[in-house]
């Protein structure tokens, strides 16, 4: 099996062994966001179904992004805590050849994919990227922490620095979405991606 199509099977069957999880915490999680925007916190001064959608797909995203990365696992289950050397997983991907933390890395990266996208649709306090960025590390930092403290996984470093380039990537796409919408990217009658 090529590491494409190893990295959709790991994928694959993580989703599908914590749909349920991913399920029970979409509603809370789109509750809140509803909150949110009811309590006018949010982008959104109404509520009607593209609000709620965007609510429920948010919700849904933190769903999995929690379900992914803290349920499932016994505690103390993990043999070591920490992991305080920067950049070690992509040592050993690269030049030992460890497929599955490779697999891990581009993972964790994809993972934040949607928080750089989602955060500035729905807060208007999060429309620049220092804010966003601030956020996802927060985010991140506060899951390795309690994956750390209860040995439910390993703290890495690495994965902090991972779900904060997964967020830029993110920011990227919506930056690049949003000015194809209002036709920002094009210059001169020309298709443009970004300004030089």
């Amino acid at each position: 099996m090529g590491i494409v199509e190893e990295f959709f099977h790991t994928f694959a069957n993580q989703i599908q062994t914590k749909a349920v999880w991913i399920f029970i915490l979409l509603i809370p999680f789109t509750a809140g966001f509803i909150w949110l925007l009811k309590k006018r916190r949010t982008k959104f001064r109404v509520l009607n179904a593209k609000t709620i959608a965007v609510c429920v797909v948010f919700g849904g995203y933190m769903g999995a992004l929690f379900a992914l990365t803290l349920s499932g696992r016994e505690i103390g289950s993990a043999k070591k805590s920490f992991e305080w050397e920067p950049l070690w997983s992509y040592r050993e991907a690269i030049f030992e050849g460890s497929r599955p933390l490779g697999i891990e890395i581009v993972s964790n990266i994809l993972l934040f994919v949607p928080f750089g996208i989602l955060m500035p649709i729905f807060f208007r306090s999060y429309e620049k990227v220092k804010a966003i960025v601030k956020a996802a590390a927060f985010l991140s930092l506060a899951i390795e922490v309690f994956q750390g403290i209860t040995a439910i996984g390993l703290f890495e470093i690495d994965d902090v620095i991972n779900n904060v380039l997964g967020t830029l990537i993110g920011i990227w796409v919506w930056n690049v979405g949003r000015d194809f919408m209002t036709g920002k990217h094009r210059k001169d009658g020309e298709f443009k991606l970004y300004d030089k």
